[in-house]
């Protein structure tokens, strides 16, 4: 196993680490829809990419009208069924005799 020659000192290895971190996505504004998006990637609101509509949208006039109040069946719901260790604790005991010979 390959060991170091000579001992790395503090800031050396601090120097090192200071740039194993997290950044934060690089956020732009569509400057068509004025939405947040990542840079360089299709805007997923407006679907355009540097002034091109690159990818069509559905409109979105299905998801905004609202839905009839129709009630939904609610579901029975079933008595829960015991779990293995309940089972085992309810079940009957068995006692083991052990012989004692001495």
């Amino acid at each position: 196993m390959a060991m170091p020659k000579k001992r790395m000192s503090h800031v050396r290895s601090g120097t090192r680490r200071s740039q194993i971190k997290l950044e934060l996505p690089q956020i732009t504004f569509c400057p068509q829809c004025h939405e947040p998006r990542l840079a360089h990637a299709v805007c997923p609101s407006c679907g355009t990419y540097r002034g091109r509509q690159v990818i069509v949208q559905k409109e979105k006039v299905a998801a905004e009208e609202p839905v009839a109040d129709v009630e939904t069946p609610k579901k029975e719901k079933k008595p829960a069924e015991k779990s293995s260790s309940e089972k085992k604790s309810t079940a009957k005991k068995t006692v083991k005799k052990t012989e004692k010979d001495a």
